[in-house]
């Protein structure tokens, strides 16, 4: 039986009148590196804002190793060891790449463990070579890798992505699935996506949200192969 590290069960939230998630059940296996695709109006960012404790769901529970943290608050959340990272890059500009991921390692760590969590992130990163330059004077792609980093240095179990690559350039495309291929050599990671050739350089496994629901789990291959897929998401002649 697979170690589950993240679940929901029964997952509602409604705005008013509207279902934007209706009752979802999902189950994410430590270790795992798991892919949420969807159309527009799909309910994929809202499911990752609950998750994330920045939306509170109406009913249902959401279970991180165990525990359910259905009604817990933002810097709890990143105490029990999730990482999030949200579209808009959440840095210090004036501040070199360094030093912000010092203050984020500080942020759970002493000095000691700070500085040995800095120097491992910024070498997995390859950001080393940019550590004094000042954020603020980074390209985009550059300063989303610094809150990679950031993340990193935290140690965190789980580490949620929403939209990892949103205005990127091509070349800092490929860097992206890299670094995230790296961090989940030893961390589990769930990415929110709406790039279609981004997701085939990462996906593994892939869950497609449709009106609220899960409509298909399955790797990338099948879903792409999966006629009801294509037919919601994909549009109907299968082109991404």
């Amino acid at each position: 039986m697979a170690d589950i590290i993240l679940e929901t069960r029964g997952l509602e939230k409604r705005f008013g009148g509207v279902r934007a998630i209706a009752g979802v059940d999902f189950k994410l296996a430590r270790g795992e590196l798991r892919c949420l695709i969807g159309p527009n109006g799909a309910g994929k960012s809202t499911f990752f804002k609950m998750l994330t404790a920045q939306l509170r769901p109406s009913s249902g529970r959401i279970l991180f190793d165990g525990t359910d943290i259905s009604r817990a608050q933002p810097h709890q959340i990143s105490r029990l060891g999730i990482g999030i990272k949200n579209q808009v890059p959440d840095v210090y500009d004036g501040l070199s790449v360094h030093e912000n991921l010092w203050l984020a390692a500080r942020f759970r760590q002493d000095s000691e463990l700070a500085r040995s969590a800095v120097k491992t992130a910024l070498e997995r990163l390859e950001l080393d070579r940019i550590s004094a330059d000042i954020v603020g004077e980074l390209a985009h792609g550059q300063r989303q890798w610094v809150e990679f980093g950031m993340i990193m240095v935290l140690e965190p179990v789980i580490v949620l992505l929403d939209e990892p690559t949103a205005g990127m350039s091509v070349e800092e495309t490929n860097r992206t699935a890299d670094l995230i291929h790296e961090i989940n050599r030893t961390t589990t990671v769930i990415v929110v996506e709406h790039d279609m050739q981004f997701i085939r350089q990462i996906a593994k496994q892939v869950t497609v949200f449709h009106q609220g629901s899960i409509l298909a789990e399955d790797t990338m291959e099948n879903i792409q192969q999966n006629q009801t897929v294509r037919d919601v998401y994909l549009g109907v002649s299968g082109r991404a």
